[in-house]
């Protein structure tokens, strides 16, 4: 699937989508012509006289999305599995620039209502040889209307040491994306609502300060949010810490540990070789539910490999309004 959506991994087990692809060439061969093209697939988007490049052309359950080219602008079209067009949007022009377009790679993410979708500003008629003087922009698309709710920030990449990647994920109604260049410098995140609307958006460094967001985040409001814990980790060398954090101020409002009841312990915890490794963290209903696994560890006599056998799960709840601790429970 070319849609990612965050559940609780990352994703929930989420799934995180880095996209910093080149755009590519046409779709359609040999220069047919794009009204064969269409007529051949059974397809009728609206203006399809205007359509000068369809660069992207996916089928996805219950509808398929062409992606490319406009009157000059960046455009797609969301067709039923008959041909029909149910929705279509063009990006709007900007007067430095002559072009605009997407291509297979410009669909970023796609949550319950929107399209998160990535396009490209140029003066060259032919996407596939733009170079790297272009701004770029990522448009945030109601998906059943086709009408723009809001976009990031248009950023411009006039040489090669500045292409951006991407992070999205989804949790509790809100978006989180994530954006620096590929070497992770000018980090920056946005929150967007429900309504496809940003709600705000700042720089950040995790490196220097802050959780690590990019396995996902679980959202108790706007602002607050959990960020998801990487499964595998043994909850001893990482003292089974969980933020709890304003992402909007970029400040701590609290961390559960061993001191607030946050303590990994199971049926068999006083017995030799048995460790204890996060699993998932997710919201159900009031509560962070923060689950863990309890393994028992025995040496391979071949191998001379350290064998795990999972053989309980256990879990905490956190209350999202106190932040209070019970537990622990077994599954």
């Amino acid at each position: 699937m070319l849609f990612f959506v965050l559940a609780a991994i990352f994703l929930l087990g989420c799934e995180k989508e880095f996209v910093d692809i080149p755009p590519k060439d046409s779709i359609t061969e040999d220069n047919e012509p794009i009204l064969t093209f269409l007529e051949e697939q059974g397809l009728r988007p609206s203006q399809s006289d205007k359509i000068s490049d369809i660069l992207g052309n996916i089928e996805e359950e219950g509808y398929r999305l062409l992606l490319g080219r406009r009157s000059d602008n960046a455009w797609f079209s969301k067709l039923d599995p008959s041909g029909n067009e149910i929705c279509c949007f063009e990006l709007p022009p900007l007067k430095k620039w002559k072009y605009s377009h997407y291509n297979m790679n410009s669909v970023l993410f796609k949550s319950k209502d929107h399209i998160f979708v990535r396009g490209w500003y140029s003066n060259q008629n032919d996407p596939s040889i733009m170079g790297y003087d272009y701004d770029e922009i990522v448009s945030i698309v109601d998906f059943n209307k086709g009408v723009a709710t809001d976009h990031l920030d248009i950023v411009s990449n006039d040489t090669q040491n500045n292409d951006y990647r991407y992070t999205l994920m989804e949790s509790n109604y809100r978006t989180l994306v994530l954006r620096s260049t590929s070497s992770f410098k000018n980090q920056h995140l946005y929150v967007v609502g429900s309504e496809g609307k940003i709600l705000y958006h700042r720089d950040y460094d995790n490196k220097i300060e802050g959780p690590y967001l990019e396995n996902g985040v679980i959202f108790i409001d706007d602002e607050i949010a959990c960020p998801i814990i990487e499964k595998g980790i043994n909850m001893y060398s990482s003292i089974a810490k969980l933020p709890i954090f304003n992402l909007r101020t970029w400040t701590l409002i609290k961390k559960l540990d061993s001191e607030n009841g946050l303590i990994p312990k199971g049926d068999r915890y006083n017995e030799p070789n048995i460790s204890y490794k996060t699993d998932t963290v997710y919201l159900e209903k009031n509560n962070i539910i923060y689950a863990y696994g309890e393994y028992k560890n025995k040496k391979d006599p071949i191998s001379d490999t350290n064998i795990e056998t999972l053989l309980d799960k256990y879990y905490y709840k956190i209350n999202i309004g106190s932040y209070n601790v019970e537990g622990p429970f077994k599954y």
